[in-house]
């Protein structure tokens, strides 16, 4: 999809030269007012960050704003949080609430690319990496603003985390062998071995066609 991608938004360039070269320029310049308020609200942000790395304020606006009015910049006395996702959570928990955040990114990716893309399990791990990739996307616009401001984002995000693991969990269950101790009459322990769900799948298509 990239090559595809690049191609479109090439003519989208030529055919809209003079507006989408304005947008483009507007991301490089501090003259752009979106631009510079939000770099003087990250700024007066990180001030803030040396007394916060141990625990931080808490959630919440209130004690946001409570802390950030001291090291506001002129101008930006009145934002609610800090435009950044990964600045916001050290300030309202700490360095440790965004070490486990991160922490909690690193299994669901380890857990979503565990199971292999084959002709047997495409759809399943297909679902789980396009949710993870939904996921991803938030994140990358979490460097640029606090996307988790908008609740029914905040929502979506983690909805996406879900599907991801819940599509992996599918593969996981469908791929597993149960081993349980049992007890005969004589109370020998013994190690009955549930089969795989498609062995067992397979077994029972094979006697049905038998019969």
């Amino acid at each position: 999809w990239l090559i595809p991608s690049a191609g479109v938004g090439a003519l989208a360039y030529i055919a809209f030269p003079d507006s989408i070269g304005a947008r483009l320029a507007n991301f490089a310049t501090l003259a752009d007012s979106a631009n510079s308020y939000r770099m003087a609200v990250w700024n007066s942000s990180w001030n803030m960050l040396p007394e916060l790395l141990l625990g931080g304020v808490g959630l919440g606006e209130e004690a946001f704003k409570t802390a950030y009015i001291n090291y506001a910049a002129a101008g930006t006395q009145s934002v609610m949080h800090s435009h950044n996702l990964y600045m916001q959570i050290v300030i309202q928990l700490g360095l440790i609430g965004l070490l486990l955040f991160l922490l909690v990114l690193f299994v669901v990716c380890r857990k979503c690319f565990s199971a292999p893309v084959t002709s047997s399990v495409k759809d399943i791990t297909l679902t789980s990496r396009a949710a993870l990739a939904g996921a991803v996307a938030l994140l990358a616009a979490g460097l640029f603003d606090y996307t988790w401001y908008n609740f029914r984002v905040f929502f979506i995000f983690w909805a996406l985390i879900g599907v991801a693991c819940a599509a992996t969990g599918l593969y996981e269950n469908e791929n597993r062998e149960d081993v349980i101790p049992d007890y005969d009459e004589n109370s020998y322990s013994l190690t009955v071995r549930i089969p795989k769900a498609k062995d067992r799948y397979e077994g029972e298509r094979e006697d049905a066609q038998n019969e």
